[in-house]
């Protein structure tokens, strides 16, 4: 994990992790609220979409390295690489 004033960020294995969970649980650092306060994610994204975009395909041992997505979510702008990493940029103005 690392952050700073105007960045969060955090990796994930999309072999192992489930980069929903991840992003609950970088979100809720964020913002200092518990996972179950955030705003219901499928209001924004689909999360079972999500974590397939993100998972290895067939016999791949890795997931695809060449995409990244950018949405907001509570607040907060997010992107993910596929590589592994969840960044989360704080904007309380919003």
């Amino acid at each position: 994990m690392n952050a700073d004033a105007d960045r969060f960020q955090t990796a994930f294995d999309p072999r192992e992790d489930s980069v929903t969970e991840t992003l609950i649980q970088a979100v809720a650092s964020v913002t200092n609220r518990r996972p179950n306060h955030l705003p219901v994610l499928n209001d924004y994204i689909d999360p079972d979409a999500l974590d397939a975009l993100f998972r290895p395909k067939g016999n791949e041992t890795d997931a695809a390295s060449d995409h990244t997505i950018f949405f907001r979510y509570a607040e907060c702008n997010v992107r993910i690489d596929a590589i592994g990493v969840v960044t989360i940029t704080f904007d309380n103005r919003v």
